[in-house]
């Protein structure tokens, strides 16, 4: 019999799209007790994504899942794609791995789910959870073609959908660039600054104040003024707009 006990660990990971987040770990170490069988069978694997029910899951979205799963799998030779159940706000994609090689495919799902191990392994999990995230949708990985089966990766995004954005918050802050835009319509004007390779837009003023900053357009000023963010459920802060009070030319 095999005697198996869980820890529960972390691991920062950024993803080529520059997404970064730590991912939760469950990695699962088995002791052997006594005889065990070293017949090894070939394996099946679920993907199983569910968004909102009145929802379809876009041809290109399959697409990409369907191949950050099979990067997450590796050893192309050994796994075969078997079928694809999609249907509104579900996606089941079952794949078979050849006996040969699916002890090394569990322990590099194992690995993965832990952020450790193969270095391909751990981005495309990091994919496939930045995708649930960005679609608002679950993701789980079953192993095998029975939805009664054990769940081996619960991807983090279905807990992070719970997590709510708060704000929006204000702070007193300041802007630096050269004036490239003054525009709009209303009594709200837009203002856009360059500042090296970075641009500030999302800045709004009076109408009496755009006037006052038009005059000094392709000169580099300083904009003094409320910032306005948001948390998001990563704790992360997302920047609303800029709006300005007052301004100064900077010499």
């Amino acid at each position: 019999m095999l005697r198996t006990q869980l820890f529960n660990a972390g691991y920062l990971l950024t993803t080529p799209s520059g997404y970064a987040y730590t991912l939760p770990c469950r990695m699962m170490r088995s002791e052997a007790v006594g005889k065990t069988s070293s017949k090894t069978m070939s394996k099946s694997y679920t993907l199983h994504i569910d968004i909102d029910s009145s929802k379809t899951i876009p041809p290109d979205s399959l697409q990409k899942y369907m191949l950050r799963f099979a990067e997450l799998l590796g050893y192309e030779d050994s796994v075969k794609f078997q079928r694809l159940n999609s249907r509104s706000g579900t996606m089941r994609l079952v794949v078979n791995v050849d006996e040969d090689s699916a002890t090394m495919v569990a322990s590099r799902l194992a690995q993965a789910d832990c952020g450790i191990g193969d270095a391909n392994a751990t981005l495309a999990y990091a994919e496939i959870d930045r995708m649930c995230d960005e679609g608002r949708a679950s993701g789980l990985l079953w192993d095998s073609v029975d939805e009664n089966a054990s769940t081996l990766i619960a991807f983090p995004a279905a807990n992070r959908m719970h997590m709510q954005t708060v704000g929006p918050f204000e702070e007193e802050d300041s802007l630096d660039g050269v004036l490239t835009q003054v525009g709009g319509s209303g009594q709200t004007a837009r203002i856009r600054l360059q500042d090296g390779q970075i641009i500030h837009s999302d800045i709004e003023s009076s109408r009496e104040i755009a006037r006052k900053v038009a005059m000094h357009f392709s000169k580099p000023v300083r904009l003094f003024g409320s910032r306005f963010w948001l948390r998001n459920g990563h704790g992360n802060r997302i920047f609303q707009k800029f709006r300005v009070k007052s301004f100064s030319e900077i010499e």
